[in-house]
């Protein structure tokens, strides 16, 4: 995936951050737009995209981006009645 096609993704899906580098709650954005705020872990984080994907009928892009700029692209994959994740892509 080239730089100008990350961050066009970016825009238009879910990106996970962290409140702060001071806390350990995350933040949901979804297509620019706060999508939920002090959520507690990665695999929360994860939950409530996946659910709200599969309402939706639509899976754009889902992102991991660190405090230092660091962006992974994730996949989210069903495991029986949970969900889980791999990092795809890696950028620095």
């Amino acid at each position: 995936m080239e730089r100008e096609e990350l961050e066009y993704e970016m825009r238009e899906g879910y990106v996970i951050s962290g409140e702060s580098c001071m806390t350990t709650t995350y933040r949901i954005s979804y297509a620019g737009r706060h999508f939920a705020s002090g959520v507690e872990s990665i695999s929360s984080a994860i939950k409530l995209i996946a659910r709200n994907m599969e309402k939706d009928q639509y899976w754009p892009g889902v992102f991991y981006a660190n405090d230092h700029g660091n962006v992974d692209v994730l996949a989210i994959f069903r495991r029986g009645k949970g969900y889980s994740y791999r990092i795809l892509e890696s950028w620095v």
